[in-house]
């Protein structure tokens, strides 16, 4: 039983290791800083040589107790082959053979097991950068407790509390990327990428929960096709209409985002409230170019709405991220000037009365 100041590594029934919390952690907490101990710098490297060799080569370069402590990773390729989907099956062949070529050319010079043992557990615990070691010990929830991201600012993996989360209770995180989905896809994405069949607290519900909950996803994409349509469609004709409509997508997608809980908090900021900031100030900046005074109501109202988001927003990015972030700091200036921001930072692009793009 591996122990940390704010959590233990231990055996959890049905999971293996898991990290539970030693105490209570308050929303919002950082629980874990930590670089890279495998660092390849890459992201959304395809499997070929180039990507193998600095994987293998950031291996090399750790010393004896992050070897060790790498070896003793999960590794989803040790699971029962008879549940591996047909895409893990020519993956693992794929890198056999990658490997196979790497040695007879001697680029490595390590057995193949080896070889493949290091790539295997890479491709199980890596983000989009490397293997930190310590957050690979978190399992997966699709409503998690927690939330990490790659903080530029000191280019280190964090992980904060995005609830409150009660001594002894494991503190989880979400392995799924942008996308919300209903419990059979996660269910599909998670077998597909990781081998296990996810029975977390958002897909262990009974068969009524699980409809309403596919309803609402499906509700929720529905939204998001019709704002997306609004916005490319948008013309000479009926402008602040179609913004008005974009924000009311936009509105009711965050509060079915808020009701599901399966969607990661900063892919909500970036795909619904940075969105509707920058909508509401477009808005705004239509309503002004107008002397009607019907204008003053919907100006008012569009006042209203970069509130609403920017008073969300900064909310979320200061629990997931913390005051002093970059991307904080940043929604702080919208919150202080939210037009000013706008228009010297986001408006490249936005609509006006004309219809015509800046």
């Amino acid at each position: 039983r591996a122990s940390h100041m704010m959590y233990s590594v231990t055996k959890i029934e049905g999971k293996g290791l898991g990290c539970v919390a030693n105490k209570i952690i308050k929303r919002g907490e950082l629980i874990l800083r930590e670089k890279p101990s495998l660092y390849t710098g890459e992201e959304n490297a395809s499997i070929e040589m180039g990507h193998l060799k600095k994987v293998f080569d950031a291996y090399e370069d750790m010393d004896e107790h992050e070897r060790n402590d790498y070896s003793n990773l999960a590794n989803k390729f040790a699971q029962n082959e008879d549940i591996w989907p047909e895409i893990s099956r020519g993956l693992i062949k794929h890198i056999k053979r990658e490997i196979e070529k790497m040695k007879s050319m001697g680029i490595i010079d390590m057995d193949t097991e080896t070889a493949e043992s290091i790539y295997h557990r890479y491709e199980t615990n890596g983000f989009h950068n490397g293997i930190c070691l310590k957050m690979s010990r978190f399992n997966h929830s699709c409503r998690p407790n927690a939330e990490y991201f790659w903080n530029v600012d000191r280019e280190t993996r964090d992980l904060r509390a995005c609830g409150n989360i009660s001594e002894g209770e494991e503190i989880t995180l979400s392995y799924i990327g942008i996308e919300i989905m209903t419990r059979e896809e996660r269910r599909k994405t998670l077998l597909e990428g990781y081998h296990f069949w996810c029975c977390c607290v958002a897909c262990d519900i009974s068969d009524e929960e699980a409809e309403n909950q596919r309803q609402k996803v499906e509700r929720f994409k529905e939204l998001e096709q019709e704002r997306k349509s609004v916005v490319e469609n948008q013309g000479h004709n009926n402008v602040l209409e179609n913004t008005k409509r974009e924000i009311q997508c936009l509105k009711q997608m965050y509060k079915i985002a808020k009701e599901l809980r399966i969607q990661k908090l900063r892919t909500m900021i970036d795909g619904i409230l940075k969105i509707g900031f920058d909508a509401s100030c477009q808005g705004y900046y239509q309503c002004s170019l107008s002397k009607e005074s019907k204008n003053d109501e919907e100006r008012a109202q569009f006042t209203k709405d970069i509130k609403t988001f920017t008073d969300a927003s900064l909310k979320i990015v200061i629990m997931i991220h913390g005051k002093e972030y970059s991307t904080c700091l940043e929604w702080q200036k919208r919150k202080s000037n939210p037009i000013g921001y706008f228009m010297k930072f986001e408006c490249s692009g936005f609509v006006g009365l004309s219809g015509v793009r800046a």
